[in-house]
């Protein structure tokens, strides 16, 4: 993200309070990315799930193996009870058959209830991971959403600081000033105060005001004729141009004409314009 080229340490007081803001959110974007809190949290809890599975995996193979003594042991009570029924064991020895297989019993269903539980644990676990994973979506996007809102706030402000406080020209080029001017001097609204002349003279689009009185004559790619009082005509000769466009509607009784030229600003006789006598020029159409 590029912060507007104007704020810099020395932050206008105009432009602050949304430089701050903007300041704040950034800081704040950047601990919960740097801290990664909630991913430390979900990957212990990731690590807690794997563990379970395997641990969920070692018990269902325990189980397997008790149904299998479980089995055994039906068998060997199957063969006492057979055996006691004709009086060829003793009580003792069914006894203790009967509290075999009872054992084994047991020992199956405890397992199969620890795998129960185990698997309510795990659900928890992917309950709670699902949940964290909500909560870093929302708590991201929610701070994502602070920050543009409050860069979009700031470059509002510096675009309004810029309109107010900044004397801004549209090329780079030479500050040249009409008149005397003094430090803290009061400028009356609307004053010119200097003109930049352009240092990039190889393209130029000049725009003419045009009277209302005989504008309906003029048509798009007519030629523009231009002299200029500080450049002799017969010595010089014109600079050639384009009608480019013409505006929609009058502003003041004037229409606005663009005009482009296609041997940049040069005299026919080859010579390039002066640009600082630019206003003394004189155009036909």
């Amino acid at each position: 993200m590029n912060l507007p080229d104007v704020i810099c340490s020395a932050t206008p007081s105009f432009v602050y309070p949304s430089y701050s803001e903007f300041q704040r959110n950034v800081v704040m974007y950047q601990n919960f990315i740097s801290l990664n809190l909630i991913d430390k949290e979900m990957a212990s809890l990731e690590k807690q799930k794997t563990g379970k599975i395997e641990y969920i995996k070692h018990l269902k193979e325990q189980l397997q193996l008790k149904s299998q003594h479980l089995q055994i042991a039906k068998q060997v009570y199957e063969r006492e009870k057979y055996l006691f029924e004709r009086e060829l064991i003793s009580s003792a020895d069914m006894e203790k058959a009967d509290m075999a297989l009872l054992e084994e019993k047991l020992a199956e269903q405890s397992l199969r209830t620890s795998i129960s539980l185990e698997n309510v644990e795990l659900s928890k676990l992917q309950e709670s991971t699902g949940k964290l994973s909500y909560q870093y979506a929302q708590e991201y996007n929610q701070l994502v959403q602070q920050l543009l809102s409050s860069y979009n706030a700031l470059c509002v402000a510096v675009k309004q600081w810029r309109q107010n406080y900044l004397i801004e020209a549209t090329d780079g080029g030479v500050v040249t000033f009409n008149s005397v001017w003094s430090e803290n001097q009061f400028v009356k609204s609307g004053t010119q105060i200097f003109a930049v002349v352009p240092s990039n003279t190889s393209s130029f689009t000049g725009k003419i005001q045009v009277p209302l009185h005989g504008s309906g004559k003029i048509k798009k790619g007519q030629d523009v004729l231009i002299t200029c009082d500080a450049f002799p005509y017969l010595e010089y000769g014109y600079i050639e141009g384009k009608v480019e466009s013409i505006s929609m509607i009058p502003d003041n009784n004037f229409y606005t004409v663009d005009v482009r030229f296609p041997q940049q600003l040069r005299f026919t006789s080859g010579e390039m314009v002066d640009l600082s006598y630019l206003r003394l020029l004189i155009i036909e159409i």
